[in-house]
């Protein structure tokens, strides 16, 4: 759940009425409910780990990344963001027993796999990762390679208002000369 609560720009408020609300981008806030409904605890995580440097998202970098310190005076990173963009700051993946692996050709084919069995379902994916810093080597910059893929998530995002959409789009989907794709 560090992955989640720690690199979010959105913020969980409690209502008076004992419901929660959640303040933010719509990708963040996705994000943050699924850490929620998943019985995690967002004030504790905060309250625990202290957030030491932020990247915010950008549309250039499409990522966001986050240097967390640990309770054990450790360091870790964290980047999420765009799938191909992530994937090639990582050289390790969490594999399906959840032991951390090479990222090797064949690991490197399950994860597009499954990036395009969500995009297949017109899901946006995201990758999180992380890394573990050597903070005894001086290192308080955000590490740009090195990184262990944790999660790829799959988004429905709901066409908005305005948003032209061809006619013809099921015919034309992987060809589109109106240049909708």
């Amino acid at each position: 759940m560090r992955a989640i609560f720690q690199n979010t720009s959105s913020e969980v408020v409690k209502e008076n009425d004992g419901n929660t609300t959640i303040l933010g981008i719509p990708t963040e806030s996705t994000l943050l409910e699924f850490g929620l409904l998943s019985d995690g605890d967002f004030d504790a995580q905060r309250a625990t780990y202290k957030i030491l440097k932020v990247e915010p998202f950008n549309s250039f970098r499409k990522k966001m990344s986050v240097l967390v310190g640990l309770l054990d005076g450790g360091v870790q990173a964290f980047c999420k963001g765009v799938s191909k963009i992530v994937l090639k700051l990582c050289n390790k993946v969490i594999d399906p027993n959840g032991t951390v692996v090479d990222f090797s050709d064949e690991q490197a084919k399950n994860v597009s796999d499954i990036i395009n069995g969500f995009a297949s379902e017109a899901l946006r994916t995201l990758c999180l990762a992380a890394k573990d810093v050597n903070e005894s080597l001086g290192e308080t910059s955000i590490p740009e390679d090195g990184y262990t893929l944790i999660v790829i998530v799959g988004i429905k995002d709901p066409v908005r208002p305005g948003v032209k959409i061809c006619s013809n789009l099921l015919s034309c989907w992987n060809n589109c000369p109106h240049g909708y794709r």
